[in-house]
């Protein structure tokens, strides 16, 4: 099974409030998709996760627990794609433009017994996030 990342939106506005969307995708080469498989999306950049914008899933996504600025999430049985939005806080700071990186990884409590392949290329999304101050 492949697991891959695609990105809608390369900027995210926080006068429009305009949301970033990532699509996670599950690709089964053969056993097909009948199991719940787990995935880890962490942030980095200079956009700070919980104070500049946040992640929102999926309902059917989770998330299962967040630590830091790492977000574990799962794709449900017969589930082959979830949607992460990048969310910006719109606050009163004047500040500059800044970054978002958001890298895909494998989660290692992942229940999918043989795991899955990440294929580097479709690993990491880059966003700008514009201020409106």
């Amino acid at each position: 099974m492949y697991v891959i990342m695609a990105q809608d939106h390369w900027q995210v506005d926080e006068q429009h409030y305009s949301r970033g969307r990532i699509s996670v995708e599950r690709i089964a080469l053969t056993g097909g998709t009948g199991h719940e498989a787990h995935f880890r999306l962490c942030s980095s950049g200079s956009a700070t996760l919980g104070v500049d914008y946040n992640f929102i899933l999926s309902p059917y996504a989770g998330p299962l627990s967040q630590t830091g600025n790492c977000l574990i999430a799962k794709f449900p049985a017969r589930w082959n794609r979830v949607y992460v939005y990048i969310a910006p806080v719109a606050d009163s700071i004047d500040e500059p433009n800044e970054t978002i990186i958001i890298t895909l990884s494998q989660d290692s409590n992942n229940p999918f017994p043989s795991g899955y392949m990440l294929p580097s290329h479709y690993t990491i999304a880059r966003l700008a996030l514009i201020d409106n101050d």
